[in-house]
């Protein structure tokens, strides 16, 4: 049978700082632990245009698109406002880009 009556479930939720621990159990001693994130749908989406932007640039990059590129890595450095890896590799790719341009006052900036 998938389920007997006889047997007991347990389940407890705790929460603390954005992360939940679930456990289950049963009379044979079963337990599972979940976490997650609460980062909300905007947060992520942020995250994920941050990213798409970066990415888009890059391809500029290696198109040849030099001026157009630094404009979209600028744009990855303004919309990563939680300073994740994203806007500290746009900042390297602008010195980058500045380099190959022969740009060596504004590689410095």
């Amino acid at each position: 049978a998938l389920f007997d009556p006889k047997t007991t479930v347990k389940f407890q939720i705790q929460y603390a700082a954005g992360n939940s621990t679930a456990t289950m159990g049963s009379d044979s001693g079963s337990e599972y632990d979940f976490e997650y994130s609460d980062a909300s749908e905007e947060e992520e989406n942020q995250n994920y245009e941050v990213e798409n932007e970066y990415y888009s640039a890059k391809a500029l990059v290696d198109s040849g698109k030099f001026k157009d590129a630094l404009t979209g890595f600028n744009k990855v450095v303004t919309l990563d406002v939680e300073g994740s890896e994203w806007g500290f590799k746009a900042l390297k790719q602008c010195v980058i880009v500045h380099w190959r341009l022969k740009q060596y006052d504004q590689m410095m900036e």
